[in-house]
């Protein structure tokens, strides 16, 4: 009889744990991909990180991550558009759906949601966010060669 009892209770505390590793998965909603060498990107997910004080997103620069190759994204995609998964439907979007997924899971933006819904219905809500795109500033990797000043030439 106490087998039993020991039993049951070791499967209440197994369906117990469970439940708390899909709730802290749950939590984290979104997994989000950025251009981690534009400064205004970066300025942008550190105002985002803020404002999340739920941790339902992370934030992932897609230069140099393993993330965006286990999920099949292109890195040419990530660099034109804004990337985002949702873990719990494993549904991708890009460009300006993922500042709507952003919007709806930080409750601060939330009263930005229906502007972004109403700019994706009138069909200009993509163009906005790609033109905002292209005028981001991008830091270079390479290391541009300068002329010293102290060479200079004399006569």
């Amino acid at each position: 009889m106490k087998k039993i009892i020991y039993l049951e209770q070791e499967k209440k505390k197994l369906a117990e744990s469970k439940k708390r590793e899909q709730r802290s998965i749950k939590s984290l909603r979104l997994l989000v991909f950025f251009d981690g060498q534009s400064p205004t990107c970066a300025k942008a997910i550190d105002l985002l990180k803020a404002l999340d004080w739920k941790n339902r997103i992370h934030f992932e620069s897609f230069r140099n991550s393993q993330l965006l190759k286990l999920n099949k994204i292109s890195e040419d995609k990530a660099e034109k558009r804004i990337v985002s998964i949702s873990l719990a439907k494993n549904q991708k979007n890009s460009g300006i759906y993922t500042m709507l997924r952003i919007a709806c899971n930080i409750p601060a933006l939330w009263g930005t949601v229906p502007f972004i819904l109403l700019s994706i219905w009138f069909g200009f809500g993509q163009y906005v966010y790609d033109y905002f795109s292209k005028k981001r500033y991008i830091h270079s990797v390479e290391q541009v060669p300068r002329p010293e000043r102290d060479q200079q030439k004399t006569i």
